[in-house]
């Protein structure tokens, strides 16, 4: 695992609800159409009735079942991420790395706060959270 990894991990959640959110929008904006149509019985072919019909717009739940998928893509290639950085803390050793990178990476605390948090300096958590990476490799 790379920091670039991790920094992609932060966009491929950002993406999820981005995605998230575009859908609930789309789904709220969908429209029911409504029409009448006109038509006769076989009983009586010359008698006239109105039928009110409704349905969606076939186009709009195309689109929508369309990032419906690349939702669940997304939410795939973060779980996958999420493996990766779970078996790499793991390997970590020492509690407080660990505690660290967890800091940094889950809850996306900047090193400031981690390092106000664990009565350390800011250069100690870069440090060991750069280490982590080294191990690795």
């Amino acid at each position: 695992m790379t920091k670039e990894q991790v920094k992609e991990y932060y966009i491929r959640k950002n993406e999820i609800i981005n995605l998230g959110e575009r859908i609930e929008k789309a789904k709220s904006d969908a429209t029911v159409i409504h029409d009448i149509v006109k038509g006769s019985s076989v009983e009586f072919p010359y008698t006239e009735h109105s039928i009110h019909v409704e349905g969606v717009d076939l186009k709009k739940t195309d689109h929508i079942r369309s990032m419906e998928k690349r939702l669940q893509k997304a939410i795939g290639d973060l779980l996958n991420l999420q493996r990766e950085m779970e078996c790499l803390l793991v390997k970590i050793p020492e509690a407080r790395t660990r505690l660290i990178f967890e800091r940094i990476v889950y809850d996306n605390k900047p090193l400031k706060e981690v390092a106000q948090e664990l009565d350390c300096e800011v250069s100690t958590v870069r440090k060991l959270y750069s280490k982590v990476f080294e191990m690795d490799s």
